[in-house]
């Protein structure tokens, strides 16, 4: 609502009253007043009004208003309590009690109030409001069962609210209804694309995932949650928006989406140690492993937590093991917590590397050959050349045979 509603009951009194002109001119100098957000002189004159005429509801009516305005809510409550009982059929002063009630927490006298009030004949700008605090009351008595049946019957006669289809998601949440939640909460996104409905539903659909016993069922709910998550991510861009849809995007395998979002939450903070762990498991993802390698490298450089900094050494291990560098892959895995891991790389490294040395040593020698063949080239001597060509293809031929016995290895490692 408005600073000033056209109020029926207040137009319906200022005409009764428009004869007094002290009452009347409080009246308009309060309104004026209220108008300009001047609070403290508007509540001085609605006062006055409420001394002057005690039994008129509109003046305790919007006393209570400015006092509201001003942060005073116990005063707000009191006078817009007289307001109540003066006139309990106001929608307006119906309203602006049971939203005073619920900002102190009185959730019982909000119920009561409209419990007592028929939601359904409220003039519609003011039945949507009566509806959610209404169905607030009881989700914070410990009602959702109430509160989901009460909002499914107002959706009914309104499909279109976000604000109550965001209601009812919370419903289903405190219920332990995940999928209603999530639905419920798409709902509201798709309807209102509010921030709050976009991260609920995201993160309902990322719990989901998460508890999926089927592998079908788990892509499924990433694919859910990178949708709605991108689009989240796009409308309100913030790390922890970008941080959300790139974990979707992590977990429905959809590599390039989860490189550009953690790239853009590294981008907003550049101190943060897990983004750049999920942005290095991204890049994994990508077949980019040598960048992947520098990233976790970063994350370690960033002090983090000691959690994740064992899911850091474990998968630059990882990354180690394909490279086959058994000994630092063994004290990633190590450092990582990984004991057996660690044990088994480390009687690997020892059974192969002979073959490892020697596999390094013919890379040695080509790169050593190739440069002689260069040189020789410079000087003309294509005999020269020739041969060298030769010697390095006789040691390619060794590189050959000793990585195809490696490769099993490698293989098995890199899973």
């Amino acid at each position: 609502m408005g600073r000033i509603t056209a109020f029926r009951s207040l137009i319906l009194a200022t005409a009764m009253i428009a004869s007094v002109s002290l009452v009347s001119a409080d009246w308009n100098e309060g309104l004026t007043a209220f108008d300009a957000e001047n609070y403290q002189v508007a509540a001085e004159h609605f006062a006055e009004i409420t001394r002057t005429n005690p039994s008129w509801s509109g003046g305790f009516y919007m006393l209570g208003r400015c006092q509201s305005e001003s942060d005073h809510g116990t005063e707000a409550i009191e006078n817009l309590q007289k307001a109540y009982d003066l006139d309990s059929s106001d929608a307006d002063i119906v309203i602006a009690l049971s939203r005073e009630l619920m900002s102190a927490e009185n959730f019982a006298e909000t119920r009561e109030i409209l419990d007592s009030t028929t939601v359904d004949l409220l003039p519609p700008a003011l039945r949507s409001e009566a509806t959610a605090l209404l169905a607030t009351a009881m989700l914070e008595e410990g009602d959702a069962q109430e509160a989901i049946g009460f909002l499914q019957k107002c959706l009914g006669g309104d499909g279109a609210n976000a604000a109550l289809f965001r209601l009812l998601g919370t419903a289903h949440a405190l219920e332990g209804d995940h999928e209603e939640a999530f639905r419920s909460y798409s709902e509201a996104f798709e309807l209102g694309s509010d921030e709050s409905s976009g991260e609920a539903a995201t993160r309902a659909a990322l719990s989901l995932a998460g508890a999926a016993p089927e592998a079908d069922r788990k892509t499924e709910w990433y694919g859910h949650a990178l949708e709605i998550g991108s689009r989240l991510a796009t409308l309100f861009p913030k790390e922890d928006h970008d941080l959300i849809a790139g974990r979707a995007a992590l977990g429905a395998e959809d590599f390039e989406a989860a490189e550009k979002w953690f790239q853009a939450a590294r981008s907003k903070n550049e101190n943060d140690p897990e983004t750049r762990y999920f942005l290095g498991r991204s890049l994994t993802g990508l077949g980019r492993d040598n960048e992947a390698y520098d990233t976790f490298s970063a994350a370690l450089a960033i002090a983090p937590d000691d959690g994740l900094a064992r899911r850091i050494h474990g998968r630059m291990g990882q990354i180690d093991a394909c490279r086959l560098d058994l000994d630092t892959a063994a004290k990633h895995y190590l450092s990582a917590g990984k004991t057996d891991r660690a044990e088994e790389i480390g009687a690997l490294a020892d059974e192969f590397s002979e073959a490892l040395a020697q596999l390094e040593k013919h890379r040695s020698n080509v790169a050593e050959i190739q440069q002689m063949e260069r040189d020789l080239a410079e000087l003309g001597d294509a005999q020269g050349v020739t041969a060298m060509r030769e010697r390095a293809a006789a040691e390619q031929t060794k590189i050959n045979e000793i990585e195809d016995n490696l490769e099993a290895v490698r293989t098995a490692l890199c899973g």
